[in-house]
């Protein structure tokens, strides 16, 4: 999927990831989304950070994706990225895309109509 300047990575559920979503810009891979109890989350990314290196080698927005490749799911890795204009080693051990997770629920404050409909739709 892509934008005005800013290409989505959506992980495939066998790839090594630390699991977040990459905005790609021209000057580099910008950490656009990390999930809770993810590691990444756990490691302490956050929303911003431009991933420079892993393993003390550079990385760039189009090379992320075939670096990540070298690794498997349970490797422990030094995330550097540029927060703030600092340079910051993260350690992170890298797990596999846990996927998209929905759970879909019934309003509190559904009217009985609303809860009618919703049973007719699921087929309770």
């Amino acid at each position: 999927m892509a934008s005005f300047d800013t290409w989505i990575k959506q992980y495939r559920p066998d790839e090594n990831t630390p699991n977040v979503n990459i905005n790609y810009y021209p000057k580099g891979a910008v950490v656009a989304q990390v999930r809770r109890g993810t590691p990444a989350h756990e490691a302490g990314l956050n929303v911003d950070d431009e991933v420079v290196a892993i393993d003390q080698v550079r990385v760039r927005a189009d090379g992320l994706n075939l670096r990540l490749e070298q690794y498997k799911p349970g490797d422990q890795v030094s995330v550097t990225v540029a927060r703030r204009d600092r340079l910051i080693a993260v350690p992170v051990t890298l797990g596999a895309d846990p996927g998209r997770q929905w759970r879909l629920e019934v309003r509190p404050d559904a009217t009985d109509d609303q809860k009618r409909r919703v049973a007719a739709w699921v087929g309770e």
